[in-house]
């Protein structure tokens, strides 16, 4: 498939006549994306061929291919995985933030080895991660409007491409907050290989999706059963920065993305959920 392709494009030769193409005459479809990522053709590929589909990476055009998925009433995910650093950072700042502390800034510095360093100096690249880590803080943020002025974030984050580091990364993460007549700072180091948490991560994120993929509800209002939201909320658990429903809020501390899952599993058993 030529490269070159405007997204409007990519839809019209990756679904079926009469499907998608024909039914999506409003909305994103119309906006005519300039670009679609290698992610985008794989979530449309996926959606043709009834399959659901979870991000690794950051999707562009997010918004229409959400659209499309739930049009066929299929399942999509993401973004990102939350493997090592993230999900440290997601406990390390509630936990801060609840105790009324204030981080000022948290800042991230990465050696990169293998091709996540070298596609991370692309300008287009970086600006993702760097939202997608920034993001992980934001509704902690947002719902301590006694600690932070609206519109902050302390997120600030360094890449480097270290050929030498070959499929490993090393990260030094540095919290620094306000405390009471002056500063604290938490230092991390990290030494790991990216591809080993994301192991686990890929069984685990099969394994749910697929159980998610045979739920169906109904209710005294609907005559048959229906599957679950096309947007795998509850995937959350596992991924750096969440994908929810249009108008749903992010939530990203991590105890409660795992008291999410747990409670789908303890709904689909008959049995109560725990606090």
């Amino acid at each position: 498939m030529d490269a070159g392709l405007s997204l409007i494009e990519l839809i019209k030769a990756l679904v079926r006549p009469g499907s998608m193409a024909a039914t999506a005459k409003s909305g994103p479809l119309q906006e005519g994306y300039e670009e679609g990522g290698p992610s985008t053709i794989f979530a449309l590929a996926c959606i043709h061929e009834k399959a659901p589909f979870v991000l690794r990476q950051q999707l562009p055009a997010k918004h229409l291919v959400i659209d499309l998925a739930s049009r066929e009433k299929l399942h999509i995910g993401g973004d990102d995985f939350k493997s090592g650093q993230t999900k440290v950072k997601s406990i390390l700042v509630d936990f801060l933030v609840n105790l009324g502390i204030k981080p000022l800034a948290i800042t991230f510095y990465n050696h990169l080895g293998n091709t996540d360093g070298k596609d991370l100096t692309v300008p287009q690249q970086f600006s993702s991660k760097k939202i997608s880590k920034s993001n992980v803080v934001d509704d902690m943020v947002a719902a301590n409007p006694i600690l932070y002025n609206k519109g902050s974030t302390p997120a600030i984050l360094r890449l480097s491409s270290m050929p030498l580091r070959l499929i490993g990364k090393s990260a030094l993460d540095q919290y620094v907050s306000e405390i009471f007549i002056g500063r604290n700072t938490i230092s991390l180091c990290n030494v790991c290989e990216d591809s080993l948490f994301a192991s686990s991560l890929i069984i685990d994120l099969a394994i749910v999706t697929e159980l998610i993929t045979r739920i169906g509800y109904k209710t005294d209002d609907i005559e048959e059963y229906t599957p679950l939201h096309a947007v795998l909320s509850v995937l959350r658990y596992m991924l750096e920065a969440p994908m929810v429903p249009p108008g749903t809020p992010v939530v990203n501390p991590l105890a409660k993305h795992r008291v999410a899952i747990g409670g789908h599993l303890y709904g689909l058993c008959g049995v109560a959920a725990a606090e």
